[in-house]
């Protein structure tokens, strides 16, 4: 089971990093560290992964066993019910029609985003938003990312694999990470099609597709960032940038070639910002400054 850790999303305009923990509140974020605003919490709901709408200003939020549509005031517009399912992961369609859930039970399953026109009281029982169901991982799913296109799904999971779906069509092939098992996985949405997987030892690892159009069966680059386990990765809407968000309390925003460009604080330091605290603090293990980004967002 994942631990206690941070979940990052960026907005369809890549202007928005959106950032939550387990029993905190969602947090908007410019890329220059600038914190926009932090979302009244939903009851007692903790968001273990996040993601944006790509068709409008709205983040859809997973827990153990619910998933919750909210726009960016913090509003609820629409719950999914999903018992026993251990949620860890999630991700909408390019087309913001599909949302693709996994966890625990090692299931990847497809859910319509929008049934609410059938169920007046606007919460979504799992067999009423159920779309197609993929078995194959022997752990844990953690992560899923769409491609470009939306027919073509990624899965990481405990077990160390990223698996390719087709979405009406099996297994596609299978890659090998991590023996120490993935967190997530993103899949960039523009211009050169890659893959960025996050471990819990830390690692982020880069897959690109050869000159046949396969990805090779191992990274093609692996790299250190982060002081702790990485629990999620994103990538902004026009594929040149993605982020990480670590156990370590930071989010860090990367180039598509693994380039880092700025690291963005959070918990404690979420706090600090907005009483006006210093810029620059020693956090778990490393030292985090708050800079200018460099990337134009």
């Amino acid at each position: 089971m994942p631990q206690k850790g941070i979940t990052v999303a960026f907005s369809p305009d890549s202007k928005l990093l959106a950032t939550a923990a387990i029993g905190e509140p969602i947090h908007l974020w410019r890329s220059d560290g600038t914190l926009v605003k932090v979302l009244p919490p939903i009851s007692r709901f903790s968001a273990h992964k996040l993601d944006f709408s790509p068709d409008g200003p709205k983040i859809v939020a997973v827990g153990m066993h619910l998933a919750i549509l909210s726009g960016l005031d913090g509003r609820e517009l629409q719950r999914f019910a999903l018992p026993n399912a251990g949620i860890w992961a999630v991700r909408f369609s390019p087309d913001g029609k599909i949302i693709a859930i996994g966890g625990q039970d090692t299931q990847i399953r497809l859910l319509l985003a929008d049934r609410s026109a059938r169920n007046p009281g606007n919460v979504l029982r799992y067999g009423e938003s159920i779309f197609a169901t993929f078995l194959g991982h022997q752990g844990f799913i953690s992560g899923v990312a769409f491609d470009p296109t939306g027919d073509l799904l990624a899965s990481a999971a405990e077990d160390g694999t990223i698996r390719l779906w087709k979405l009406h069509h099996p297994l596609v092939t299978s890659l090998t990470a991590e023996t120490g098992g993935l967190m997530q996985v993103a899949a960039s949405s523009q211009g050169d099609f890659r893959l960025v997987s996050v471990s819990r030892r830390g690692t982020t690892n880069i897959w690109q597709r050869n000159s046949a159009g396969r990805f090779n069966p191992s990274p093609d680059k692996i790299f250190f960032g982060h002081q702790s386990p990485i629990h999620d990765v994103t990538f902004s809407a026009d594929g040149r940038f993605f982020a990480t968000a670590s156990r370590d309390g930071t989010a860090i925003l990367w180039q598509a070639d693994g380039t880092r460009l700025q690291v963005l604080p959070f918990k404690d330091r979420a706090e600090e910002q907005r009483s006006g605290g210093a810029e620059k603090r020693r956090g778990k293990g490393a030292e985090v400054t708050i800079k200018p980004c460099c990337c134009g967002i």
